[in-house]
């Protein structure tokens, strides 16, 4: 490469400050931290200004300049996404319009998983929604309403039920629950009998309203239920 293909080639490279501004605007962006005006009227220019850099870059045969696989050049290509995205609408909902969100996934979350065998699916899928993004997942764990209606579909049969059990204890900070137990499976996973329940006594003061509904299993419950409360 000529010398002025070369010092063409340095002048488009981003500088460390541009890289390191990316890299705070990537922060800002997983954190969900919103601009102000004066910071969003900066970015608009911003992003006019690496559009202006890119079609100069692309004006030229790439090659001759050898940075079409240069990681500067790379980032520089994404940063006009990145800044899009930090300006997006929905990144200046508040919280409370995604937690009321939420609430209406998970309403139909349970009439889409009426059987008992599916009580703690819809608790499944606000785990999912919460792996998005930081955001998402600080808005999902920190309302405390979504947490507070914990449905069991067995205590005897799935072990990973006693942590989303748990879960819902965790979250639900010091808010009332209401617990509905189905009480089905057998004796064999008395461990995770022992764990669901001893986490629901532990929290007894905050119990609003309990059913058990089934009949199968109801002396091993019964069993489970006494030992459990005598040892709290």
């Amino acid at each position: 490469m000529d010398k002025i293909s070369s010092s063409r080639a340095r002048r488009l490279k981003p500088s460390r400050m541009q890289l390191s501004h990316h890299s705070s605007l990537l922060t800002r962006l997983r954190n969900r931290e919103l601009f102000d005006e004066e910071e969003t009227n900066q970015m608009q220019e911003e992003i006019k200004e690496v559009e202006r850099t890119l079609r100069q870059i692309e004006s030229k045969d790439v090659n001759e300049l050898s940075i079409s696989s240069n990681n500067r050049y790379t980032i520089l290509k994404e940063h006009p996404a990145l800044c899009h995205a930090s300006l997006a609408p929905v990144y200046r909902l508040p919280a409370e319009i995604f937690s009321e969100i939420y609430h209406i996934i998970l309403a139909i979350a349970h009439d889409s998983f009426p059987r008992p065998t599916e009580q703690l699916d819809p608790t499944r899928a606000l785990i999912s929604l919460a792996h998005v993004c930081s955001f998402w997942r600080k808005t999902c764990f920190f309302t405390v309403t979504l947490w507070c209606d914990i449905r069991i579909p067995s205590l005897f049969r799935n072990a990973g039920n006693a942590r989303l059990v748990e879960m819902h204890l965790q979250y639900s900070g010091s808010s009332p629950l209401d617990i509905q137990i189905h009480n089905s499976g057998s004796k064999s996973n008395q461990t995770t009998a022992n764990a669901i329940l001893e986490g629901l006594f532990l929290n007894h003061e905050r119990w609003r309203k309990i059913a058990i509904v089934g009949k199968n299993s109801w002396t091993e419950l019964h069993s489970v239920c006494s030992r459990i409360y005598n040892a709290v």
